[in-house]
Parts: structure tokens; C-alpha cells; sequence
């Protein structure tokens, strides 16, 4: 059986929160988005992606609040500015 490291395992479950949220089933998405960012907190792409579903289930607050915590990490990600705004 295929056995997944430890460091890898935050992009698994983001590219299946990926899968979802190009289904439309956003909150599954955002469930696999949350895994990602507690076993990788660093990556502001996974902010990015969890906010756009947060967005588009009506979460606006909480978009919003993943869109910054994505700036607070890389401030150099236009993507999270023009989210944000």
C-alpha cells in the first residue's frame, strides 16, 4: 500500500479540496483546505483557496479573514489583495 509522508500530506488534502471545490461542493473543500493549513500552516495559497469557498458559500467575515492571514504570510501574493478587496 502507498504510505503518504508527513510532508506531503498537507498538498493531499489540499488537491482533494481542490477536486471539490471545482464540483461546487465548497464545504467539503473547506474542510480539506483546513486540513491542509493544520498540518501547513505557511502556505497562503491554501488561505486563498479556503476563503474563495468561505466567499462563495455566503462566509464573507471569514473570507475576509483568510484572505489577510494569507497577506500576514506572504505579502507579495496579488491574489490575496484582489480577493480581499
Amino acid at each position: 500500500s502507498l504510505s503518504i509522508s508527513n510532508e506531503n500530506q498537507d498538498e493531499v488534502f489540499y488537491q482533494r479540496g481542490l477536486a471539490k471545490q471545482e464540483k461546487g461542493k465548497y464545504i467539503g473543500a473547506i474542510e480539506d483546505f483546513t486540513e491542509a493549513i493544520n498540518l501547513n500552516p505557511n502556505n497562503e495559497i491554501y488561505f486563498l483557496d479556503r476563503g474563495i469557498c468561505k466567499k462563495l458559500i455566503g462566509d464573507c467575515k471569514g473570507a475576509i479573514e483568510d484572505y489577510t492571514k494569507g497577506i500576514e504570510i506572504n505579502i507579495n501574493n496579488e491574489y490575496l489583495y484582489f480577493h480581499r478587496g
